[in-house]
This record gives structure tokens, sequence and C-alpha cells, in this order.
């Protein structure tokens, strides 16, 4: 586990090369700082809100004899991944599924170590700008003064709010068309595929 900014820690999987776990903890921590004090202190809270709470339920579980059920992770969890993202969050990986990086509720940042690795600072940063902009639509949701876009302009949104940190999301793309087979290569999930239709 590496520390991040503001208490926030990286969970590194077993098989990610340190110095790529290095990199991107360099990474997060310039992209953090770009980030308006204002929202910083909202993700903040807003996680915080999220950590209470689960707490919360995990003793009103212990209190009834119910099984305290999967481990919690500590909200929010950044991890550095090496295997499908589509596996972790969704049970099984989409037809050729790519995703580098996903976010789940604000509170689940999970980042492909396989993309990362080869990929320039500037794609790495922009990825997890446009990350941490989903967070920021999470976290001000229902704040009144926030007008949060309608679910298909999401990503729009997300990007845009980046693009206002110094961080442009067309470099992702870009990268992702040019080198997705390469890193796709590395994924366990479809190495084996591969392996299978020898």
């Amino acid at each position: 586990m590496a520390m991040l900014p503001d208490g926030l820690a990286l969970h590194v999987a077993e098989g990610v090369a340190p110095s790529v776990a290095r990199a991107f903890a360099s990474s997060f921590r310039v992209v953090w700082a770009a980030i308006p004090f204002s929202l910083r202190r909202a993700l903040i809270a807003y996680w915080r809100t999220v950590e209470r709470r689960r707490e919360r339920e995990r003793r009103r579980r212990a209190t009834r004899g119910a099984r305290p059920g999967t481990r919690q992770l500590r909200v929010p969890s950044i991890a550095l991944e090496v295997m499908s993202l589509e596996l972790l969050a969704i049970g099984g990986v989409r037809h050729r599924g790519h995703t580098p990086a996903c976010t789940i509720a604000g509170v689940e940042m999970l980042f492909l170590s396989q993309f990362l690795e080869p990929a320039p600072t500037a794609v790495v940063m922009a990825l997890i700008a446009h990350e941490l902009a989903h967070c920021v639509q999470e976290a001000t949701a229902s704040d009144p003064i926030v007008d949060l876009e309608p679910v298909k302009a999401c990503e729009d949104q997300a990007h845009a709010m980046a693009f206002a940190w110094g961080f442009s999301s067309t470099v992702i793309q870009a990268y992702k068309a040019r080198h997705i087979e390469t890193w796709r290569r590395g994924l366990p999930i479809f190495h084996k595929s591969s392996e299978a239709t020898r």
C-alpha cells in the first residue's frame, strides 16, 4: 500500500511492478493538486460519509448476529490491478473488453497496470483526472448548486471537468486506439483465451 495526498491510500495488486506504482502515485499527486480545493474538500467529505455509513451498517449487522459479509474496502479504494477491470467490476468480461480504468459509485477506482505501464505520463494523468471527475459527479450529485448532466452525458461532463483542471481526455482515446492490442495481450483473461484457440 502506498500513501497518496490527504491520507488517501493506493492498493497495489500482486504482480504490479513497483516502478508502475511509484509513477502512478506521482501522477496522482499532480492531478490531485490541480483539482480546486473546494472540490477536493467535497470529495473527502463524501468519502468519509460513505465510510461512516458502511461502518454503521457493519455494526448493525454485528449486533443482530448477522454475518459481517465481505470485507469492506477503505473509502475511497484506489487500486492498481493486473486483471480485467470488467471481471472485477461486473463479474465478467465484455466481448473484446478493454477498460483501462473504472469508477464504482465514486468510492472505488480501479486502474489497469498493463495499460499504465507503457503509457506516457500525460495519458496516465488524464485517466486519473477523468476517474476523479466521476467521483466528483457522485460527491456533488445532491448539491443543489451543481448542475449534474443526464446520465448519457456523464462521460462528456467528466471530460470537460478534467479539461478544466488541465488534463485532456483526447490523449487517452488516441493512445487506446493506437496501442489497444498491445496492452490487451497482457491481460491474463485474454492471454488464456488466446492459448485456448491455438
